[in-house]
């Protein structure tokens, strides 16, 4: 069998590229101001996050190497940021949560040739 090179379409790339990006800002940000930001919040709100954020940048990577648990797992991580969200009574902002994986979902179905989906494995 022919080995066909995989080629990702230009919007999920662009979409990964500022997962990973805003991922690493996230991890800084805690890091150096984590007690400012996170004061008024019980004391597992930080490394929790801190973890959710290192976890996601491992499922972007993965998706970076066309790999399709690096989705189920954004997902995971989607599901489990909106529960936190809620019970440190984010409210609506909560839903943001879930909107990183559904965003993947869909770059993931756009285009022809370069439709990541069926390249994944």
């Amino acid at each position: 069998m022919e080995n066909i090179p995989k080629k990702r379409n230009g919007w999920l790339t662009v979409w990964l590229t500022l997962t990973l990006i805003a991922n690493v800002i996230a991890i800084f940000i805690s890091l150096l101001a984590g007690g400012m930001l996170y004061g008024a919040f019980p004391g597992w709100v930080l490394p929790f996050y801190l973890a959710l954020a290192i976890f996601n940048m491992v499922c972007v990577i993965a998706l970076f190497r066309w790999k399709k648990w690096g989705f189920w797992g954004e997902c995971v991580l989607g599901v489990i940021a909106f529960i936190a969200n809620i019970s440190v009574g984010a409210g609506v902002v909560a839903i943001f949560g879930i909107t990183g994986p559904l965003i993947t979902f869909g770059l993931l179905h756009v285009g022809k040739e370069d439709k990541g989906w069926p390249q994944l494995s």
